[in-house]
């Protein structure tokens, strides 16, 4: 999984998290801000952590699963195509949870909006990184390879 292609990108979306931040600080604030925090936070908060939550089911059963027992062969191309795939899902649903904030500031003038769903996009993209230690392969018991007994 931690290919060039996969890694790339991931850092771009991250990237793309911070800039939404900056872009907060740089528009001017609006004439007329709406009240957010009794119409659209809540449902967008609710949405956002379905979608945490979803992403990081979807990980497991997806990808992490099929990796470590070897059901997705990351060694091949159909393999990492197949991988690809439900990496891609899973960034481009974590960089939505940090849009939802970009929309929320936008609409209520409060920056609090964008840096929170940012940092939560933000550990959902670290979550989800392409060079995390069980997206890599099969397990292997090293002291096993090595003719050594199994620890304790």
């Amino acid at each position: 999984m931690g290919t060039r292609t996969n890694t790339l990108v991931w850092a771009v979306l991250c990237l793309s998290q911070l800039i939404y931040v900056v872009i907060v600080f740089q528009k001017p604030p609006t004439p007329r801000p709406q009240d957010v925090a009794t119409t659209m936070f809540p449902p967008l908060f609710v949405v956002a952590a379905g979608l945490a939550a979803g992403t990081i089911w979807w990980r497991r059963r997806a990808l992490v699963r099929p990796i470590q027992t070897g059901e997705i062969d990351l060694k091949s191309q159909a393999g990492l195509g197949r991988a690809f795939t439900h990496f891609i899902l899973n960034l481009v649903l974590s960089q939505s949870v940090a849009i939802y904030g970009l929309v929320l500031t936008f609409l209520s003038n409060q920056p609090l909006y964008a840096i929170g769903f940012v940092a939560a996009g933000l550990a959902l993209m670290w979550i989800h990184r392409p060079f995390a230690p069980e997206v890599q392969g099969p397990l292997r018991d090293e002291r096993a390879e090595l003719g050594l007994p199994p620890t304790q």
